[in-house]
């Protein structure tokens, strides 16, 4: 699963692909002790880049990925080990909110289209919030 995220990212899998490989993560993660633990050693560790981020906000923005896919892509990206963020001083604390927000959704920023498009997108170009939001 993790494989395909990182393909995706790349533009080496298809939206199908990805869709596939991650509808059910969260019964996987829930269902599966140590989810992650040993990595296949196959798999080099992937960096996360805020280009990645900025990616999936266009694709939910163009239809090509639901919002939900999101939530989900966050769940296999902070619960794996095949992933990494970059330090916190080279921008890392943003990607971490991001991905903290889509994992763990709030009701006052549900992952809709609109919430990808004025707050998340934004927040990953800029590094603040748009005007709409605090």
């Amino acid at each position: 699963m993790e494989q395909v995220v990182i393909d995706y990212l790349q533009s080496n899998a298809t939206t199908d692909k990805l869709k596939q490989a991650i509808k059910d993560v969260q019964d996987e993660f829930m269902n599966t002790e140590g989810w992650g633990e040993e990595p296949d050693t196959s798999i080099k560790k992937f960096i996360i880049k805020k280009e990645d981020l900025l990616k999936l906000c266009r694709d939910t923005i163009s239809g090509q990925l639901e919002p939900e896919d999101l939530h989900r892509i966050a769940v296999v990206i902070n619960n794996s080990k095949y992933f990494e963020l970059p330090p916190w001083i080279d921008g890392g604390v943003v990607l971490e909110m991001v991905l903290e927000d889509w994992e763990y959704t709030k009701d006052e920023f549900p992952i809709t289209v609109e919430n990808v498009k004025n707050r998340w997108k934004i927040f990953l170009e800029l590094g603040k919030h748009g005007p709409h939001y605090p």
